[in-house]
């Protein structure tokens, strides 16, 4: 019941959208309370005094999944809803009732809600301080919506092509040449929707990064004119300047006699030792910027969220047909399956949550672990991505649940998350010393050691050195030994 205390109370017409989407996800998560809802499972009938043992068993076992199930949809419906709307449906015995009750007195006055998503579809305008992304979600959302009210009525969906036309056409002007490099594609195969999104992304990714690269380039074109012109202003003549060194005027500091006497002292030594300090500091962040199995980037232009590791996935199920993806580079890259992982979010210093990502795929030749933005947008409504030049945000009902960072020119952002191991909700499992032996004699009876730091390397788990005896390797060890044919031989018999 905690995934309830993230949703906002049914109180009006307004909220009965967005309530019911959420709502019917949490149903899923608990087996039967779906099926309960939309009357697929429904309480069973008794049976007489005549039915066998058999019967009796198969009855009460029905009737116990649809208890069960039953209360914990009733238990989500009502710990989601006002007290005044409570008050409407709280003599309803069953859940499939309360939701009837509930879809009567919302979804009846909404008759034209198919007609006022169709508004908001077509007055639907660019908003300068929205990503690409940001907006793609929100029009997939409304289309979504107008197809799901057009299937309830028996009409045909919107075909794709409606939703391509609507993003073509509120595009800003920067996105001129994109549009004109879109309509002179010639096979229509290539214009999916899918592939507008990847390409429109990767656009305004370089779009951002040559407008940043532009102004740093005028503000350096500024700098260098502004020192010109103070240099004019501030040049002085031998005989006006004084020498820095010995405070006095008509002469400069390599003609100073003070100055050379001493032995010409430095004055910037403490400048130098600064700036080799920050060149090395540079160099350490570089190389300390590799990419690993724990880390986690955001992508605003992939699909999925996607990763190269499985032995993080709490859930996973393998895919039945082939599937594949293709990069950024257009190479093909197959995934195997997909399921759902468990990551600690490091939102400030003083503050981590814990998030779960569902429907990650599990892709074995990807070299980095991607965030995708829209995946999240299209599984929260109510979610929101900022970026600035710096840093990113993810916002899920105005609550930051994710944060990322980046460098100065570089690509993406760099989430600040960690997968949670599935080994007891840990990232590392503390388990007895037998089982240092019993992947010591799975490994060949390797050294001890070296499978202790496989174990913590690969697998996550710790185990502590253990001081058993492996009676193989000792007699492998003896049988190796140079010692003289009598004595060999007699240590062998025995």
């Amino acid at each position: 019941m905690e995934f309830c205390k993230a949703i906002k109370h049914l109180a009006g017409e307004s909220d009965w959208p967005i309530w019911k989407r959420k709502v019917r996800d949490i149903f899923e998560f608990y087996e039967g309370a779906l099926d309960v809802v939309d009357e697929k499972l429904v309480k069973p009938e008794p049976i007489g005094e005549e039915a066998n043992e058999a019967q009796r068993k198969e009855y009460k076992k029905k009737n116990e999944t649809y208890r069960k199930a039953n209360s914990y949809a009733k238990s989500v419906i009502t710990s989601t809803i006002t007290d005044d709307i409570y008050q409407k449906v709280m003599d309803r015995e069953c859940a499939s009732e309360m939701w009837k009750a509930l879809k009567q007195q919302f979804e009846a006055t909404a008759k034209d809600q198919v007609f006022k998503m169709c508004t908001e579809l077509f007055s639907f305008q660019w908003s300068c301080g929205d990503d690409v992304s940001t907006h793609i979600s929100k029009l997939k959302n409304l289309f979504n919506e107008i197809n799901n009210g057009l299937k309830l009525k028996r009409e045909h969906p919107l075909p794709d092509l409606v939703l391509v036309c609507k993003i073509l056409y509120i595009l800003p002007s920067s996105y001129e040449v994109f549009k004109s490099s879109w309509m002179m594609l010639t096979r229509d195969g290539d214009k999916t929707l899918d592939e507008l999104i990847m390409q429109l992304c990767l656009y305004e990714r370089n779009l951002k990064r040559n407008v940043l690269i532009d102004s740093d380039n005028q503000e350096a074109l500024v700098a260098s004119n502004q020192r010109m012109l103070k240099a004019k202003k501030s040049f002085k003549t031998k005989s006006d300047d004084f020498c820095h060194y010995c405070k006095k005027k008509g002469h400069w500091l390599r003609e100073c006699r003070k100055w050379l006497a001493d032995g010409k002292p430095s004055r910037f030594q403490k400048g130098k030792i600064g700036f080799s300090n920050v060149a090395l500091q540079s160099i350490i962040d570089e190389a300390s910027s590799v990419s690993t199995d724990i880390d986690w980037w955001v992508d605003n232009g992939a699909t999925k969220h996607v990763t190269r590791t499985r032995k993080y996935f709490v859930e996973y199920e393998s895919f039945n047909d082939q599937k594949s993806i293709q990069a950024a580079g257009k190479e093909i890259l197959n995934a195997e399956g997909k399921g759902t992982i468990e990551f600690l979010s490091r939102i400030n210093q003083n503050l981590e949550i814990q998030i779960r990502l569902e429907d990650v795929w599990y892709v074995p030749g990807i070299s980095r672990n991607l965030f995708s933005v829209l995946a999240a947008h299209d599984r929260n409504r109510n979610s929101e991505f900022k970026s600035f030049p710096m840093k990113c945000q993810f916002n899920l009902d105005g609550k930051k649940v994710l944060t990322g960072n980046r460098e100065v020119n570089g690509c993406l952002y760099k989430a600040n998350i960690t997968p949670i191991s599935p080994f007891n909700g840990a990232n590392a499992a503390v388990y007895k010393p037998s089982l240092l032996q019993l992947y010591h004699e799975r490994w060949g009876h390797q050294n001890k050691e070296h499978v202790r730091y496989k174990l913590q390397r690969d697998l996550g788990i710790t185990v502590e050195r253990s001081i058993e005896v492996c009676e193989p390797c000792i007699y492998g060890k003896y049988a190796n030994c140079h010692l003289e044919g009598v004595k060999l031989q007699h240590l062998l018999v025995n």
